[in-house]
């Protein structure tokens, strides 16, 4: 695929090493942005996920058992595609649905704990390597 031409930050200001140095932290930034997004999708398609699946459950466990509303906030997701996506991860067994203990009217989403060792497996080189 042809690459668009190299443009420099909009408004850089400083000598022309400062901007050419500017421009390679953006490049960089690009590269690394598409690289964790072509890695979550295979982390996602590994598991029988999607990304966006992948990516509601990561947030279901960085912020505890989550409201279908909680998790539209943390989304931007409209609150009938959140329900349709706990839906498909319920399906899944990645997720279930418990009463709040605080109010009875509302469901929190949790994540399953023995569904989340497939995780495991897909890390545990990364893992290795960093000791």
């Amino acid at each position: 695929m042809p690459q668009p031409p190299q443009q420099s930050a909009p408004h850089a200001q400083g000598s022309p090493a400062q901007q050419e140095a500017a421009a390679r932290v953006m490049e960089a930034g690009r590269d690394l942005g598409a690289a964790a997004v072509l890695f979550h999708n295979a982390v996602a398609a590994h598991m029988g996920l999607t990304a966006v699946e992948e990516k509601a459950l990561d947030l279901i466990l960085r912020h505890g058992p989550l409201t279908a509303g909680e998790l539209a906030g943390h989304t931007g997701l409209a609150p009938s595609s959140v329900t349709a996506l706990i839906d498909r991860l319920a399906r899944k067994g990645f997720v279930s649905r418990n009463p709040d203990p605080d109010d009875a009217r509302r469901v929190r989403i949790a994540a399953v704990p023995e569904q989340l060792a497939g995780f495991d497996v897909l890390f545990a080189d990364f893992v290795c390597r960093m000791d």
